[in-house]
């Protein structure tokens, strides 16, 4: 269990950091700074001692100081961290000097405090901010599949005419079927940051998987939509690439991310399906990739997204719109490999509407059938 951090475990934190600024500076100067700290009801004694060559740190009150400070532990906090500023805090009586107040600057060096000596640069490059404009056919695609139905689900049923368009062209296609995969979760252990390995610590299939996923060109991720997100198995596969990057905070195209182990030039598309007939249900896994793309340095180029995925293949009223979105998927596949994109017409033939009512009355009957009958109007893809 975690434990909760009292003033002077937080104290003593501070306290290194500031030891190993002074540490890291060129110039060292000698100077002994007395703190008296008020946090509730209890009075902390603590002090700085630079002797030129280190600074130490430890409980007590001093006789002799070249510097004196009383405060709040807030307010010594604040003015650490240059949120404070002293005159204004001795005006406003949070802070209270007795000697040089020159020593503050010789002995804790602010301006150190949080400097890193690690390159951690990853600015956003202009094949992320726009991929499409330098498009170049992939030479290697990975289509992950993250259905737990695998093969026998309609996720695959529907990805296999993408893939023929991809496949037109010979390139080197991987279909990964999460499914029958041991991925476990990520268990938030640090091992891959700790030791700056990038290796996750658990023995399964993920740190093989991803070796194919880094020499991708094009990641392909399908799955059924779950109760507005995507399965479990995905979910788990996606926050295990927690391990190539490393723990650094760096600006990102829009919010802060890590920067990257690997840097290579890679984009995302998504394909789902889901039972429900409005397209609107996919709008959450639109936002989640979104983010994901963001975290990952992976452009998102796009989706395919066809919903009343189950009632298509099992209405013979239909058949011409089934048809039709299966020749449309395979055409998205086609322009995806050469161009990086799908005309819009071939979305809107994609996405062909199913007006709701109509939907749930075809949907219910069919569904009455396989609870009260024990089978199938056509046997299930």
């Amino acid at each position: 269990m975690k434990q909760e951090i009292s003033p002077k475990i937080n104290l003593e934190t501070l306290s290194q950091f500031i030891i190993d600024a002074y540490n890291s500076s060129p110039k060292k100067e000698k100077g002994t700074i007395q703190l008296i700290l008020k946090h509730g009801n209890e009075t902390i004694f603590c002090n700085f001692i630079a002797d030129g060559k280190t600074v130490t740190f430890s409980y007590g009150e001093l006789i002799n100081f070249d510097v004196r400070l009383t405060a709040s532990l807030y307010d010594w906090l604040d003015l650490a961290n240059n949120k404070i500023n002293p005159a204004w805090g001795v005006i406003t009586k949070k802070l209270r000097f007795e000697g040089d107040t020159k020593t503050f600057d010789k002995v804790i060096k602010k301006e150190l405090l949080y400097k890193t000596n690690t390159d951690i640069s990853d600015p956003p490059r202009k094949f992320e901010l726009n991929p499409i404009k330098k498009w170049k056919r992939p030479e290697k695609i990975m289509v992950i599949n993250g259905s737990p139905r695998g093969r026998n689900g309609y996720t695959f049923h529907y990805l296999n005419r993408f893939v023929k368009g991809l496949e037109k062209s010979g390139t080197s296609i991987e279909i990964v079927e999460l499914s029958e995969k041991n991925i476990n979760p990520c268990i938030g252990c640090f091992h891959c940051w700790k030791n700056n390995t990038g290796k996750c610590i658990q023995n399964d299939d993920v740190n093989t998987l991803y070796e194919i996923y880094n020499n991708s060109d094009l990641i392909v991720y399908a799955f059924t939509l779950y109760w507005d997100t995507v399965p479990g198995i995905l979910k788990n596969f996606i926050e295990r690439a927690f391990c190539f990057e490393y723990p650094f905070m760096i600006p990102g195209v829009f919010k802060t991310r890590h920067p990257r182990r690997e840097k290579k030039d890679k984009t995302f598309f998504i394909f789902s399906v889901c039972g429900f007939p409005e397209q609107s249900h996919f709008d959450s896994v639109k936002h989640y990739f979104k983010n994901v793309s963001h975290n990952a340095h992976i452009p998102f180029i796009g989706g395919i997204y066809r919903s009343a995925c189950m009632f298509l293949p099992n209405d013979p009223m239909y058949y011409k719109t089934y048809n039709l979105v299966l020749d449309s998927i395979q055409k998205a596949g086609e322009s995806i490999l050469n161009t990086g994109r799908i005309d819009k017409n071939i979305i809107k033939k994609i996405e062909t509407k199913i007006e709701p009512k109509e939907f749930q009355l075809h949907a219910n009957k069919y569904w009455e059938n396989v609870i009260l009958k024990k089978e199938y109007f056509i046997k299930s893809v």
